[in-house]
Order: structure tokens, then C-alpha cells, then sequence
């Protein structure tokens, strides 16, 4: 009776032995025949037993496997995984990991290559789906995939960037998009994108070292001087960004938003004539450009204050003079109505706006308007 037992287990231990190999040709078959589920029953048990969880074949079966499934139209294949190309992507470069001579090298790759779409395609719709760290592992995957072919996915690798940059991974974010610079690809772009990267996180001089550096590969980028012009504007370097606007000016002649930052500048040293001349191109460019109305408005308003306070500061026998002074501190007054009313106009809650016509109005004697604005002021 023990030796027929013994003989009993023996045969028990062959059969399984030989069952997992087998379960991997099984698979195979299934696969051919387009029996997914019974190809995906068969491979997994062979993916965990000390025969085959170390035999490229299984890893590569297990991928083409799951990769037919992603790409079934078939609603019950695509029941049969959540995430069937993730799979074949793991299960694929898994195989890499042992003997490959045992498999076609050449299918393999094929197979991988023919993943990449289908992962890209995956990122990009986690990504707009705000579902950042799911976006970036797939065009991660796609990284890798290019490097064991031998390949740079520039396009893959950018994505990543702006992937972990959304996702607030910052450290990946620099590391990808510095690889974008460092393969030439992106161009301008991407030293803005790092700058934003350090920006976020504070690091203010990291972000300006950037855009310097792009800035000596893209002189003439309007982004990158845009962006030096405000770090310059933030920390009061006044005459590098005067620099930087003249440039970004003879670039881009047509753009308002630059004239009035020159105007503003200008304006904050005292040069009234150049300043003046700035914000009238800035409205010139745009008529409804608030911020320029108000300055040149406040502008002529401050310079008539400035005249009409030296006027009264001249002594009796200078009444002529004073008598001038005031009729040009007027003008001037006169000057700043017509733009502080626009901008009042285009933005009826400022109350800065309002304060400046008040006193116009009062100095200029018309009591109807300055009635009208005292209300609004007051209520």
C-alpha cells in the first residue's frame, strides 16, 4: 500500500511539473484562436510557479496576450483586465529580464513598438481628464519602451514634463523637460516651462537662471524677454528690463501691453515727455487698454498738480507767471479728462479712477460732474 502511494505521488509531482509548461503552449493556443479569456485562465498560473515565472516565453506570451485584449473591441474582452495594456507593457519588458534567446527578439520588439500609440493615446486622455500621475506613468512607459528600441520619444518625454508639472511633481517635471533641452526639442518653450517649474516652488533666481539660459540660445523670443522683463519689473531692475522692452518692441512693434510697461518705467523717473509718448502708442495699439488710460490720465492729472502747487508757491510780484503756471496746470488737467473718463467708462467701480476725476472736476469748476462722481464715490 506505501509503495502504491509512493507511485501515486510521484505521478502527481510529474504531472504538475509538466502542467505549467504546458499551460504556457495552452495559452499560446488559446491566443491564436482568439479565446482570450481562456488564454489569460491559462497564462496567469504559469507567471507564479518556480517552472516558468522565470521563462522570457511566458512574460511574452502573457504581453501579446494582454495586448490583444486591449485591443479587442470585443465587450467581453474588455472586461477581462482594467488596465490590459499597462499588463502587456510590464509583461513585455519583464521578458527582457530573462533568457530572450528562447524567443523571437525581433517580435518582441515589434510588439513593444506597437504598444506606444495605443499607451500614448492613454496618457493624453488621463491627462485631460486632470488625471495627472496616471498620464505621466503611461508616457513614462512609452519613455522606456523608445529606450530598449534604441530610440528618443521626444513627444512622449515632453508630455511627461507637463504631466508631472500638473501633477505638482516638480523634481520629474525639470528632470524631463531638461531632456527635451538637452535633444533639442521644444525649443523656447521649454526654458519657460522650466523657469515656471522652479517659480512655483519659490525659487526665483533657479527660474531667472533658466530663462537667461534661453535666452542666450533664443535672443529674439518674445516669451523669454517677456518673462526676464517681469522678473527684472519685480525686483525694481528697472534699466535692464527699459533694455529687454526696447527689444521686445522692435520684435513685436504692434504689442500695447510693452509700451505701457516702458511708459510705466518712464513714467516712475520723472521722464514725462517719453513716458507721455509710450502711453499714447500703448492706446494707440488698443483703445480700451485701462491701465494705460489711467496712467496717462494720472500722469497729466499729477503734473498739472505739480504746476498748479508752483504757481501758488511764487511770490506776489510773480502773479503774471503764476497766472500762466495755472492756465497750463489747466491744460494739463484738461489733457487727463478725456482718458480717465474712458477709463472710468470702461471700469466704473475704480474708485482711484473716480478720486482723479473728483479732483479735476473740482479744479476745473465743473460742479454738475463732480456731483455726479461725489455720489458714486459715496454710495
Amino acid at each position: 500500500m506505501k509503495r502504491l502511494l509512493s507511485a501515486i505521488s510521484l505521478c502527481f509531482i510529474v504531472v504538475s511539473v509538466w502542467s505549467q509548461p504546458a499551460k504556457v503552449v495552452s495559452a499560446y493556443n488559446y491566443l491564436r484562436n482568439g479565446d482570450l479569456d481562456k488564454a489569460q485562465e491559462s497564462i496567469e498560473p504559469a507567471t507564479l510557479h518556480v517552472k516558468t515565472m522565470n521563462n522570457a516565453k511566458t512574460w511574452f506570451y502573457r504581453g501579446k496576450i494582454y495586448y490583444a485584449i486591449g485591443v479587442s473591441k470585443e465587450e467581453k474582452n474588455k472586461a477581462l483586465h482594467p488596465d490590459p495594456l499597462g499588463e502587456s507593457y510590464t509583461s513585455l519588458m519583464k521578458a527582457f529580464e530573462f533568457d530572450a534567446k528562447k524567443i523571437d527578439i525581433n517580435e518582441l520588439n515589434q510588439m513593444l513598438g506597437a504598444l506606444i500609440p495605443s499607451l500614448f493615446q492613454q496618457g493624453v486622455q488621463k491627462y485631460n481628464e486632470k488625471d495627472f500621475g496616471k498620464a505621466l506613468a503611461k508616457f513614462e512607459n512609452c519613455i522606456a519602451i523608445g529606450e530598449k528600441l534604441g530610440m528618443v520619444d521626444t513627444l512622449s518625454i515632453y508630455n511627461a514634463a507637463l504631466a508631472a508639472d500638473r501633477g505638482n511633481e516638480n523634481d520629474k517635471a525639470i528632470q524631463y523637460f531638461n531632456k527635451c533641452i538637452e535633444v533639442n526639442y521644444g525649443g523656447a518653450k521649454v526654458y519657460s516651462n522650466v523657469a515656471d517649474v522652479y517659480k512655483k516652488q519659490g525659487k526665483e533666481q533657479e527660474a531667472m537662471d533658466f530663462i537667461k539660459k534661453g535666452r542666450e540660445k533664443y535672443p529674439n523670443n518674445q516669451d523669454l524677454i517677456t518673462a526676464e522683463i517681469n522678473f527684472f519689473l519685480k525686483n525694481e531692475n528697472y534699466e535692464e528690463a527699459l533694455g529687454n522692452l526696447d527689444v521686445a518692441i522692435q520684435n513685436d512693434p504692434e504689442n500695447a501691453t510693452y509700451y505701457f510697461a516702458r511708459g510705466t518705467i518712464l513714467d516712475q523717473n520723472g521722464e514725462f515727455d517719453r513716458a507721455e509718448a509710450d502711453y499714447l502708442k500703448a492706446i494707440e495699439k488698443d483703445a480700451d487698454f485701462f491701465d494705460a488710460l489711467y496712467n496717462l490720465g494720472a500722469l497729466y492729472f499729477n503734473k498739472g498738480a505739480e504746476v498748479w502747487n508752483q504757481a501758488n508757491d511764487l511770490p506776489l510780484k510773480e502773479a503774471k507767471k503764476a497766472t500762466e503756471m495755472r492756465t497750463e496746470a489747466e491744460d494739463l488737467f484738461n489733457n487727463a479728462l478725456p482718458h480717465l473718463e474712458k477709463g472710468h467708462r470702461l471700469s466704473p467701480s475704480d474708485k482711484s479712477t473716480m478720486i482723479s476725476l473728483k479732483s479735476i472736476y473740482a479744479r476745473t469748476g465743473q460742479t454738475e460732474k463732480y456731483n455726479e462722481i461725489n455720489d458714486k464715490l459715496n454710495n
